[in-house]
């Protein structure tokens, strides 16, 4: 097995008191990894080290708040994780860097400035070590493999046309050789690997458009998200071939492609219901009535969507809805390629 090198920029590195070294201590041990772990003051020895043109490591990992401990010399660090980030992407920009916090009320969040910040308690966790492992896997593929996109994403026949109008112009051209992408010019001195890898995980996989989560899975087979009413459904072979499985995908939740799984529900029906396959499934799949989908607004069967109430900030609990009971929020922006976020009508 690969093992992957990651450097832990922590000031707690070496406090064998802390939670933090015995997270440290944890990776270690993890035969998927080989950890550096370093002061940030022993961090700049590391800084000077002369560029050989390649990246020593698969990832960055640094502590969100430091300089509460000193370093073996007896000195502070006198910042914070923000500006040990801007020099790891300077010093390494095509290495990916992650924030780590023992405050987060969710595992893992994303921002600009850093790629991903995970929650301490979330890496002492063998879910969190998996997470951390996919991720090497899937950004060392973007920057040791040649690739395609149609590779990358495992783009099935029905998806490919609606998936190119979702992707920005500036990775339409990346089906190149790793030797034309390291030359490519790039935005913001990022290259364009970790650009693209932020667009999967930042807008691809967390928008609907041409992906879709459980709850739209749920709806557009007219049935209630629970493991009752969708876990026969998704055994069924045609709904594993839809399941997305190429880059970051076994670091999400599960999404499928949206076109192939329309199609597929379409084909079920008779052609008078295969613009809206959810009103027919039910029967066909012989579903019990009390695994029916019904409007969180009105109440009625057969909600064609999934919306959000506008007091439930972020808004990440999606609830089934008829479009006529929504309206597009005026509060997220509309990207090209994916569907807009619908707002609940007040309930």
């Amino acid at each position: 097995m690969c093992r992957y090198k990651i450097l832990f920029i922590d000031d707690e590195a070496n406090d064998h008191s802390s939670s933090r070294k015995q997270l440290i201590d944890t990776l270690v041990k993890d035969t998927r990894f080989d950890i550096e772990a370093v002061h940030p003051i022993d961090f700049q020895e590391i800084l000077d080290r002369p560029d050989t043109g390649t990246t020593p490591y698969n990832l960055i990992i640094v502590d969100y708040k430091l300089g509460s401990k000193q370093s073996d010399s007896g000195s502070h660090y006198h910042s914070n994780g923000y500006a040990v980030t801007s020099l790891c992407k300077e010093k390494y920009p095509e290495t990916p860097v992650y924030l780590i916090s023992q405050i987060l009320n969710k595992d893992v969040t994303l921002g600009e400035h850093y790629d991903k910040m995970l929650s301490h308690t979330f890496l002492t966790k063998s879910e969190g070590r998996d997470l951390l492992f996919s991720d090497c896997i899937h950004y060392a593929t973007l920057n040791e493999k040649d690739f395609t996109l149609k590779e990358l994403f495992r783009l099935p026949k029905d998806d490919i046309d609606v998936f190119y109008q979702a992707l920005p112009i500036e990775f339409k051209n990346i089906d190149t050789s790793k030797q034309t992408r390291e030359t490519h010019e790039v935005l913001d001195k990022e290259p364009p690997t970790i650009r693209l890898a932020k667009w999967v995980n930042q807008v691809f996989l967390s928008r609907s458009g041409p992906l879709i989560d459980e709850d739209e899975l749920a709806v557009l087979f007219g049935l209630k998200k629970s493991d009752k009413c969708l876990s026969t459904l998704k055994e069924r072979n045609e709904i594993k071939e839809c399941l997305y499985t190429g880059i970051f995908s076994n670091s999400n939740h599960p999404k499928w492609w949206a076109q192939s799984i329309f199609n597929f529900a379409s084909s079920l029906v008779d052609t008078e219901n295969q613009i809206m396959p959810w009103k027919q499934l039910p029967t066909i799949l012989g579903m019990p009535d009390d695994c029916l989908s019904t409007c969180v607004v009105c109440g009625e069967k057969n909600p064609e969507c999934i919306a959000y109430d506008s007091d439930d900030l972020p808004l990440e609990q999606g609830k089934p809805a008829h479009w006529k009971c929504t309206s597009p929020s005026e509060n997220h922006e509309d990207i090209p390629g994916f569907n807009p976020t619908l707002i609940l009508h007040d309930l």
